[in-house]
């Protein structure tokens, strides 16, 4: 709780309290700094708090989540960013889909318990794990891998392994990581019921095929938290010198499909409104985690500039203006120049 000297002085510090100061409700005010002149005309001017320290363009990144992070991971190194988590080792058979093209979706993380646990397993501390956990048998020699999105058409045993040597080593490399960015997707996922693991990636067929293995899991808020906790306590254990800052971000995708009862767009609201609640919550337990509004970014710009066509993926240049916001917020001035 904050006492009343404290809630008075962040009212006359913060230049941006207010959504609106017209003068009545049919009238804008004039006033630029208030919310309602800085959302839906054009990008969403939304300005973070960030108290940490101010970086030089060199230093390492290393992102993970759902598809958004691959997008924060491409726009930064696009700007001259040092990002670690991008790495040529996926240029390679292994990773290509049928038609021959390397797809990084096989690393996105959807939810944050599957997060929690790609984070854990690579250093040896994920109870449950083993080398084929969440891999199974399937048609023609093949593998199912639940824990990697499948996107590649070389399914054999040994192709899985190679994938999953590897997404380990990637993780690995966050020890070296300054800045690292986890960014929220979804909170509809499977759970694997004999081993406790959480599903990244269901198949159909495995639903088919073992149903009496799996549940759905409607994660919820104290679920949250602990996984970002999980996350954190990970990277304190495991980190060079202990040197980062952890920004939580939600993405602006909504998933694709519910398999609850309601209405995707309730279930997606529900979904990121829990994400973002236990983020935020987190965050101010935390000096070294921060929230970045990435999901507020795309929500309160002009639709038009916001979406792709199909209303699911952000316009690249709506990437453009949140990773300008996030350059702005925690790189030193005129770092990328």
């Amino acid at each position: 709780m904050l006492t009343v000297a404290q809630a008075l002085a962040n009212t006359r510090s913060n230049t941006l309290r207010r959504w609106h100061s017209g003068p009545d409700t049919g009238t804008r005010g004039t006033d630029p700094a208030d919310a309602s002149n800085r959302i839906f005309d054009g990008y969403a001017d939304i300005r973070p708090t960030y108290d940490g320290p101010r970086f030089a363009a060199a230093t390492p990144v290393f992102a993970m989540g759902s598809c958004f992070a691959r997008e924060i991971e491409h726009a930064l190194s696009a700007r001259g960013g040092n990002v670690i988590s991008i790495d040529d080792r996926i240029e390679r058979p292994e990773f290509e889909d049928a038609g021959g093209k390397v797809r990084t979706t096989f690393f996105h993380r959807y939810t944050p318990t599957a997060m929690a646990q790609e984070f854990r397993w690579p250093f040896g501390r994920q109870d449950g794990w083993s080398e084929d956990a969440l891999i199974f048998a399937a048609a023609a020699g093949n593998d199912v891998d639940l824990n990697y999105a499948a996107v590649a058409a070389d399914n054999t045993p040994e192709a899985v392994a190679l994938r999953r040597g590897v997404a380990g080593a990637l993780v690995r490399k966050l020890v070296d990581a300054r800045i690292i960015i986890v960014t929220l997707g979804l909170t509809e996922g499977w759970v694997h019921l004999p081993t406790g693991l959480a599903v990244n990636a269901m198949s159909p067929r495995m639903l088919k095929a073992r149903p009496e293995e799996f549940a759905l899991s409607q994660i919820d808020y104290p679920t949250v938290i602990a996984s970002l906790q999980g996350i954190l306590d990970l990277i304190e254990a495991e980190h060079a010198d202990g040197d980062f800052q952890l920004f939580v971000t939600v993405s602006p995708v909504p998933f694709q499909s519910t398999f609850s009862r309601e209405d995707i767009v309730e279930a997606n609201l529900t979904s990121k409104s829990t994400l973002r609640a236990a983020a935020v919550a987190f965050v101010r337990e935390h000096e070294r985690v921060h929230y970045f509004p990435s999901y507020e970014l795309v929500t309160y710009t002009s639709p038009d500039l916001a979406w792709r066509p199909d209303r699911v993926h952000v316009n690249p240049g709506m990437v453009k203006h949140i990773m300008n916001r996030f350059i702005d917020t925690v790189y030193e001035p005129a770092a990328f120049g």
